[in-house]
């Protein structure tokens, strides 16, 4: 029968790292499963990392678990996923439009970015519909 070794048991922040990810609004949870969608930040990760994913849909939460890392990519394992059917958006924060400098114009919801580099405030206020029309829709 075999047994537990001795110093096989660590404390969980030695072992592996917690992170939280907010993606992009309107970023389907099947590109968090794709290699090339962490290139940018593989070189911060290791294997057994987890992520934790909150979308600013807030229509799902997730956990993740860092598989394998490349150089320019990480494979992921979904650890859990929970679907919401009501999604809960606070009155105040409602989704505005604001100018972000260097000709861009983004979509908030407070003090958070939900969509951004639009050229145009139309192009912006197309997007913020469409997210509104989304969490209606929920």
């Amino acid at each position: 029968m075999n047994k537990a070794r001795m110093n096989s048991t660590k404390h969980f922040e030695h072992a592996s790292r917690q992170f939280t990810h907010m993606p992009e609004a309107g970023v389907p949870f099947e590109d968090l499963l794709r290699p090339d969608y962490w290139a940018h930040l593989a070189q911060n990760h290791m294997v057994r990392d987890f992520i934790y994913v909150a979308p600013p849909e807030n229509h799902y939460t997730a956990l993740l678990m860092v598989r394998s890392v490349q150089k320019m990519a990480l494979k992921v394992a979904v650890v859990w996923r929970t679907e919401f059917k009501d999604v809960i958006v606070e009155p105040e924060k409602g989704l505005t439009v604001e100018f972000r400098g260097a000709g861009l114009w983004s979509v908030m919801r407070g003090k958070e970015t939900l969509a951004n580099k639009f050229a145009t405030k139309e192009e912006a206020e197309a997007e913020r519909q469409r997210l509104l029309d989304e969490q209606k829709a929920a």
